[in-house]
Formats: C-alpha cells, structure tokens, sequence
C-alpha cells in the first residue's frame, strides 16, 4: 500500500526525499514515499511504533471470596484494565494456604459456619475529567462483621497521583486477621505481578475486638448523622416532596435546558442562553441570562438578569457587539471568577445568581463548578444548586430569588452511604 501525505512546511529544517516502510499493529505495512520533513517522519514513526499501549480504562477494584465452612475469607485490592478482570494477589508463603479462594468467586456477603455474618464492600472517590490527577480518585473498602465496623471507608489507593502503603490482601482465618501492605506506587505497578513478602503482613486480629482508627471514626458518624434533607423554611412542601435528592437531580436534569435559546455572542469565550422567567414570583418576567460551559475550566453556570432596561441594553451591546466597559477585555473576558465577582463594576444594576449567593452556608462551592437549574413547583419558580464534586458537604440547595435579588434558602441535601456503599 503507498500513501502519500502533504505535509506542511517548518521553516529551517531541511526537506528529504525518503520512502518509509511502516508496519502498524494489526495492519499490513505500508509505504510512505514523497518529501517529508524529518522532524515530521519521526514524530510518525514513533506514533506507528508504539503498539502496546493499554486501550482500556483503568479500574480500582475490591473483592471477597469465602469458605464458609472453615470460617475463612480473603480480601483483594487491585488496579485493572478491564472489569472482566479480578484482583488476583500473589500471597507469601505463609499465607499460601489461602490461594484456593484466590479466584472469581466474589461475594458481598458470606455467612461462616460459626454463625458470623461477613459484610464487605468497596467503591472510589469521584473522578474528574480534568485537573491535575483528576482521573485517580482514591478507593476504599467497607468490612462489618455481624453489623459492626471492622474497617469503615478505609482507602487502600490515596487517589488523585498520590502514592502510599495501603492494603493490597486482608486474610480472615476464624479470629485471625491479617493485613498486607503493597507497593507504594499504585498506579506504575503490576499488582498481578507483585509478590507479597511475608515481612510485607502483619497480625491485626485486634480490630476484630478494637474500635475504628479516628478517621474511620469520623467517616462513620458523619455518614450515620447525615439526612436526606434538612428543611430550612416550609414552602408548599417542596422539600418533603423533594426528599430524594435522586428524585430533584432527575427532574432539573430533565429541564434543565427547556425555554432556553442560545444568545448570539461573540465576546465571551463560553456559552450564554436566554430565557423569560418570572424568577422573583412577583408576576414580572424578566429575560434570565445563563452563563455556562462544560469544559474543565468552567463546568457550571450562573446567571444574570436586570431590572434597568438601559443597563440591560448595554450588556447586550456588549455581548453582540463587542461593545463592552473598558475595563472588561481579552485579558479578564475569560476568568469566570473575575466575570461573576465584578459584573455589577460594569453594570451595577444587575443581579447575580451564582453559588455565592448561598453566602457561608456553601462556601466550599465554586462559582465555574456549580450548576444552577431552575424548576418549578406549584406555580413557583426555584432553583436548584448542584456541585459537580459529589463530596461537598451540604451536597444541594433549593433556594428562591426574594423581590430586590435576594437569596433564600429553602432545603439543603446532605449525602452519605452506610457500609460504603
């Protein structure tokens, strides 16, 4: 097969006639004949050359496997390219006698012969799609017997790039525990190569008797205290009616779009759309401007809207026309914090709904990573106030725009998972 490629000039390197032969994984080779630039033909070759690259995602993954009638178990972490995989540990010596449950048989829960109901589970912090490590989120396992905690979220991979010895297989043999540590570097380590020393385990049998470390302590209570909702003014039963927070998230996510028209802007580098919403329950609608984008930098929204028309036309003027306040330019356009903190420098009748409208209440919340969604509810129009780091605590708000642009809360959603799950 012969290809031929245009290439594009790179001023001071030289031009070569070379014909290439190129083989590429899975394909049968190929020629590559014409004036190509060198820097070009390496940088090709190179490309061409590297065939072993993992395709798939990478998984954090925890498993049990039980011999019920030896009142046995055997716990494994493990770091795998493909869920049809399993954590398989390669034991030292003196735990070899646990290799027959080092296979597929994973459960949730088991029940010894002795009577002893053993619980475990295992789940990850939440991923990003940007940041620096924001694809490594940190994983963790659950493990209760007889209802109560032996480990409670105890992490067993740090997350986000961050490496240290953390457990990589726990044994169970009646009331005998046993911990191994793994290798320090998580994420560049074959697991299913590692060999496990027998210095690299230790007799931990007191948590079976022992509380929680302070950590997982704390973990534990706060989840346990954790409500659904907490009520903070009675509106037509909204909250109540909202209680599950699955059941809101649905319905704004639905909306979350709806009467919405992109505006045509050719100032800012993010989108803007419009809608008419009686946003103060007052019977006056007013033209909402939604300030929005999905990328890493800015993954949220907020809104403005007026109630001085000139001031309105001026910020139109701006976004359509490029026709904006001197001190608004290329250099600030595209910082969403300075944007959202200084609009009412520019335009200082206009009204600003973002993330800090909820004052203290959510002061770990970001103005570019929260979503705002409005929504009706028995002829009344909220808002619903989402992070997209599921971590935050309070996780949600439904607030309401009072006459005049003020912010009132009216529930806030708090999450949180027994047994980690």
């Amino acid at each position: 097969m012969v290809a031929s490629i245009n290439t594009v000039s790179f001023q001071g390197i030289d031009v070569h006639p070379v014909d290439v032969q190129v083989q590429i994984y899975g394909l049968p080779a190929f020629t590559i004949v014409g004036y190509i630039r060198s820097i070009a033909i390496a940088l090709f070759l190179l490309f061409a050359s590297y065939t072993n690259a993992h395709a798939d995602e990478i998984h954090k993954v925890g498993q049990m496997t039980c011999d019920e009638e030896n009142n046995r178990a055997l716990f494994r972490f493990n770091v795998v390219y493909s869920l049809t995989d399993f954590p398989r540990v390669n034991l030292p010596e003196n735990l070899k006698e646990f290799d027959y449950l080092n296979d597929e048989r994973a459960v949730k829960e088991c029940q010894f012969k002795d009577g002893r109901k053993i619980s475990f589970s295992y789940n990850t912090g939440q991923s990003f799609a940007y940041g620096l490590c924001g694809g490594d989120p940190s994983a963790y396992f659950s493990l209760f017997i007889d209802e109560q905690p032996v480990f409670y979220k105890k992490e067993w991979n740090a997350g986000r790039c961050n490496y240290g010895l953390y457990p990589l297989a726990l044994t169970l043999n009646n009331q005998e525990l046993i911990s191994c540590i793994g290798p320090e570097d998580r994420t560049r380590t074959d697991f299913n190569k590692y060999k496990l020393n027998e210095t690299d385990c230790e007799n931990v049998s007191e948590r079976l008797k022992s509380e929680l470390s302070d950590t997982e302590k704390r973990r534990l209570e706060r989840d346990l205290t954790i409500s659904e909702y907490t009520e903070i003014s009675l509106d037509h039963g909204l909250c109540q009616h909202f209680k599950d927070q699955n059941n809101i998230d649905e319905i704004t996510w639905k909306q979350r779009d709806v009467k919405f028209e992109y505006l045509d802007n050719t100032f800012f580098p993010y989108k803007i759309a419009t809608r008419n919403l009686d946003i103060n329950n007052n019977n006056k609608e007013k033209v909402l401007y939604r300030f929005f984008s999905y990328d890493g930098y800015f993954d949220g929204s907020f809104f403005v809207y007026f109630d001085n028309n000139s001031e309105e036309k001026s910020f139109l003027s701006c976004l359509k026309d490029k026709q904006c306040p001197e001190s608004l330019n290329d250099d600030n356009k595209n910082d969403i914090d300075f944007l959202e903190s200084h609009i009412k420098d520019f335009w200082p009748n206009a009204h600003v709904i973002s993330s800090n409208s909820l004052g203290e209440n959510a002061k770990e919340y970001r103005v570019r990573y929260t979503w705002i969604y409005p929504f009706e509810y028995k002829q009344k129009n909220y808002l619903y106030f989402r992070p997209i780091n599921k971590s935050l605590h309070p996780a949600a708000f439904i607030a309401k725009v009072l006459e005049g642009g003020a912010i009132e809360t009216v529930c806030n959603y708090k999450e949180g998972s027994i047994n980690g799950r």
